[in-house]
């Protein structure tokens, strides 16, 4: 037989050296002489399946395992095959073979563990996993296999654990590095996540996944100077990896470094009308002057990261039935921020006035948890709170499932932790895009999105994949039970002129555009004796504003920054400015609103997209649209016409301290009535069976197409 012959010795040196064609020739002749040889048929097999000749190597295994059904071997071999075409299901049993006919292979104990985590059985992976170290306790592959499952588990401490074990027998594993980079991030530890792919990339300079991550890791910690140099580097290895292209841009934002930046813009927008993903949409909504553009761009996002997960020819297959007639409807929100951050501080009054005789109002809270006056708030006015920021996409999905929720409201959008890896599932029937992003999610499984007429003007639906819910007055709910306490600040202590016009802008400086901070140096510079406010958030941007300013002819110390304050603080404060100056691609958002209810009037300029139109649906629901403009060249004008008469900017801040208490904008009852009129319809039409519709609320609290 073969393994007796000199023909096995040559063909076993031929596949050796990779000489697999030499190899089947000399089986293939060999069987025509002897087709019982099983060991013959064995390596044939293997000759095929190192040249992907699957199929064929499938037959000849098939044959060996129905003359010598426990050849461990031809499992061992098998099993690899079926794993290799994806066919996890079919691979299982042999995997099986292969570790009874031999339990002390730990490798048999590896693959049957992959094979289960393919499986989705992550518990008995690490089963298979542990009895592979008790075999070899200082076998890598082992520790690393486990690891990544406790990492899917979420157990993320555990798998820093096993990957640092495994890193101390191979410490110069790049794969291990990135790895222990990876499950850092994870554990929001980015010093200790840049200092390991720093270490890949002294071992592989030119890894581009470890390049994108040391940039993600440089601007978690905020240095943004040295995330610029790396994803420069990552661009010129790979110029279409996915998303850098938009975080250099974004870098560059929160340095208010302007230099290339229409270029760079351009590359964006050329790289979003060929189909790529090249940039997140709210960095995109920045600097978006095109609203088929941003859904284009949303749309492009949302599909390469988070596509649809269920059939889209039964986009309810997954989710509860509708519960019976005459029960509340059950709305959940869900969101990383119940806690002291700007959407909470719009939201808080809204779970306060919802009407909990006809609502149940269950939070799913996805993290920061640190505690404040306004999370307490927030926790005591909702029905349920859930807990799901320690769970994974699936156990999170199951728990919205089995609260039966109706309506799903996301609170993310795309700006912080990201809840479309839930919604893709759709665990609820109704799912709804409201108040966080200021723009379409470009995702089908989202139903509907809140608006207005203003920030969404009658004609746009077309730009939304959503269908276009508008409310009256005002899409944005805010708290009228915020509290403004007087200050002792006065504007010496800040740095401004007793008597000179104070302009301010508190938006993050990534919102400032060099058009215009132009506009309002040539406002400085027709005002001697105005200064402009700004937020200082970080020192590189606010030497590249100084630096903007002197070269526009104005003096740096005509800027003043001052540093963040706690909410109640601001409001108190901010009304030493004269007037607020708005951004224009991307305006205030919560910031106008606590502008305005705190008596500071807000100049803004009306563009092309949702996000650049919030400005002025603010100041058309509190009743000041002479404050909203349509150029940038009106938009001086007037800011230079107010600071110029002051009986005039006297009588604009009485009608705002007036306005703020009966108009719709700060009116947080009537804008929850007009938005639980809205839940209604879309659950009507659910329980109808009827699809979303666009449809707008009116003042009457009812509903028309």
């Amino acid at each position: 037989m073969l393994k007796k012959s000199k023909t096995r010795d040559k063909t076993v040196k031929l596949l050796a050296t990779n000489k697999c064609v030499e190899a089947r020739e000399l089986l293939e002749a060999h069987l025509t002489q002897a087709p019982d040889d099983m060991d013959a048929w064995l390596l044939l097999a293997v000759a095929l399946q190192r040249s992907n000749m699957n199929d064929a190597a499938l037959g000849c295994y098939t044959r060996l395992i129905a003359h010598q059904p426990d050849h461990r071997d031809a499992h061992y071999n098998l099993a690899l095959l079926y794993a290799g075409q994806g066919n996890y299901f079919a691979a299982q049993p042999h995997h099986d073979h292969a570790v009874v006919s031999a339990p002390g292979n730990p490798w048999s104990y590896i693959n049957r563990g992959i094979n289960r985590v393919a499986l989705c059985d992550p518990a008995a992976a690490l089963h298979d996993f542990d009895e592979a170290l008790r075999l070899n306790p200082r076998l890598v592959e082992a520790m690393v296999n486990r690891a990544h499952v406790l990492r899917a588990l979420g157990r993320h401490l555990e798998a820093s654990s096993e990957y640092k074990r495994a890193l101390q027998l191979q410490p110069d594993n790049s794969e291990i590095l990135f790895q222990l980079g990876a499950v850092a991030m994870q554990l929001e530890k980015f010093d200790e996540a840049l200092a390991h792919y720093t270490c890949v990339l002294a071992i592989s300079p030119m890894d581009v996944a470890a390049l994108h991550n040391k940039a993600v890791a440089l601007e978690k910690i905020g240095l943004y100077l040295q995330q610029v140099a790396t994803l420069q580097t990552l661009l010129c290895q790979a110029p279409h990896y996915p998303f850098a292209l938009g975080k250099l841009l974004f870098a560059k934002l929160r340095n208010c470094d302007w230099e290339g930046l229409e270029h760079l813009i351009g590359d964006i927008e050329r790289a979003i009308e060929a189909g790529e993903p090249a940039v997140e949409p709210f960095i995109y909504q920045l600097v978006a002057t095109s609203e088929s553009l941003v859904q284009r761009c949303a749309e492009i996002h949302t599909a390469t990261l988070f596509p649809q997960k269920i059939p889209s020819s039964n986009p309810v297959s997954c989710v509860p039935p509708l519960q019976p007639i005459g029960r509340k409807i059950r709305v959940g929100y869900v969101s990383s921020d119940f806690r002291q951050q700007a959407l909470a501080v719009l939201a808080v009054g809204l779970f306060e006035a919802h009407d909990k005789t006809k609502f149940d109002i269950i939070l799913f809270d996805r993290g920061g948890h640190e505690p404040s006056d306004l999370r307490v708030r927030i926790l005591a006015a909702s029905t349920e709170v859930a807990d799901i920021s320690k769970l994974t996409h699936d156990q999170a999905c199951a728990q919205i499932r089995a609260a039966a929720v109706d309506i799903l409201v996301d609170f993310n959008g795309f700006i912080g932790v990201s809840n479309q890896p839930l919604f893709s599932t759709r665990p609820c029937p109704i799912q709804v895009n409201y108040l966080r992003s200021p723009g379409t999610l470009g995702a089908s499984y989202m139903d509907y999105i809140v608006a207005d007429a203003t920030v969404i003007p009658p004609g746009h639906e077309k730009y939304y994949t959503e269908k276009v819910v508008r409310l009256p007055g005002t899409y944005q709910v805010n708290d009228a039970a915020c509290k403004i306490f007087p200050t002792n600040v006065g504007r010496a202590e800040l740095g401004f002129p007793e008597h000179g016009f104070v302009f301010a802008c508190f938006n993050n400086g990534f919102k400032i555009s060099p058009a215009i901070f132009a506009l309002w140096m040539r406002l400085l510079q027709r005002l001697p004796d105005a200064v402009l406010w700004l937020i200082e958030d970080d020192p590189i941007a606010r030497q590249n504003l100084e630096s903007a300013a002197s070269r526009l002819g104005i003096n740096h110390e005509r800027l003043v920054f001052t540093r963040r304050v706690p909410l109640q603080e601001h409001f108190a404060r901010q009304r030493l400015a004269d007037l607020f100056l708005d951004t224009l691609q991307y305006n205030a958002h919560a910031t106008a609103s606590a502008a305005l209810w705190s008596g500071l009037p807000v100049l803004t300029c009306m563009g092309h997209t949702f996000a650049a139109r919030v400005g002025a649906s603010l100041l058309r629901a509190i009743g000041l649209p002479e404050l909203i403009t349509h150029s940038l060249s009106d938009y001086e004008e007037l800011a230079f016409a107010l600071a110029s008469d002051p009986a005039r900017l006297t009588y604009l801040r009485q009608r705002l301290d007036a306005n703020r208490l009966i108009w719709p904008l700060f009116d947080t009852p009537r804008v929850t009535r007009h938005l639980e009129t809205a839940y209604c319809f879309m659950y009507e039409r659910s329980r109808e069976g009827l699809p979303p519709e666009h449809y707008s609320v009116v003042d009457t609290g009812s509903c028309v197409p």
